[in-house]
């Protein structure tokens, strides 16, 4: 039986201030084969040094608000071709703040649903999602930082009504979950085309007779959602993604991030 959301949602947020935790007491290591940057074997688990670590907040959405999380992130070295990257928790990913099941869950239901829009699905029984507010900082949609700087052709796909209500969000800067980020957040997601390649020849290998690749060949969003074919690709590989993760967990018992991904320098 499927967990309470509320329920899911909180235990993501123990989970979060857990990894803080963890990375204090020193218990987060890489568990690499290899190194992601010059492929190096790692035989011994010694191959990587902790090289830095870095304080990072992360926005879970817990019921009606978008909860703000202090955590933390660590950056290791290979010893042999001296490179650093970042060991992202199982929650996070690159360059966003708000944690990825958060995203996830959100983006799937929106591709899935052929009547929901942009709108509709930043809502939570019609409510909308509003940011907590620590330290007299307001913490807006359009200034988050995961929505500057990113995907010039956000208008792509996005419905008049979704594009009208940014309008009238911009003049009254609510602290609430918008529109275009969740559009950004299917963007995000539908770009993994990598990430979901290697994680279906791993399923296949495993498990030749799933029914997985049937299934995601048989998805077809409904056409008032994209109004190009690149579009149309992003939001099938989206649901892919959620599909093939779904596959990925029961075989192997994790999810495609944050290794896997890592592993495909989340392309």
């Amino acid at each position: 039986m499927a967990l309470n959301p509320m329920v899911e949602s909180w235990s993501l947020v123990e989970r979060v201030r857990a990894y803080g935790q963890d990375v204090l007491h020193n218990r987060i290591r890489p568990e690499w084969s290899q190194c992601p940057r010059c492929q190096a074997r790692a035989h011994d688990g010694q191959a990587f040094r902790r090289h830095e670590v870095r304080s990072r907040w992360f926005w879970v959405v817990v019921g009606l608000m978008v909860q703000r999380l202090l955590s933390l992130i660590t950056r290791w070295k290979c010893r042999h071709c001296q490179r650093t990257f970042t060991l992202y928790p199982a929650f996070a990913l690159p360059y966003k703040r708000y944690v990825w099941p958060s995203m996830q869950g959100r983006a799937q239901g929106y591709v899935e649903d052929d009547e929901q829009t942009y709108r509709q699905a930043v809502k939570r029984n019609g409510r909308p999602l509003f940011h907590e507010i620590e330290d007299g900082h307001e913490l807006t949609a359009e200034s988050s930082a995961e929505d500057e700087g990113q995907d010039e052709g956000q208008d792509e796909g996005q419905d008049e009504d979704e594009e009208e209500y940014e309008k009238e969000d911009e003049q009254h800067r609510e602290p609430v979950l918008a529109p275009s980020t969740l559009h950004r957040w299917v963007t995000t997601l539908g770009q993994l085309s990598n990430t979901v390649r290697r994680a279906s020849q791993l399923i296949e290998e495993r498990d030749p007779g799933t029914g997985l690749f049937r299934e995601r060949a048989g998805f077809e969003p409904h056409p008032r959602k994209y109004r190009s074919q690149a579009r149309r690709g992003i939001l099938q590989n989206c649901w892919a993604l959620a599909q093939t993760d779904a596959v990925y967990g029961s075989l192997f018992g994790a999810h495609v991030f944050p290794h896997l991904a890592t592993a495909s320098g989340f392309t």
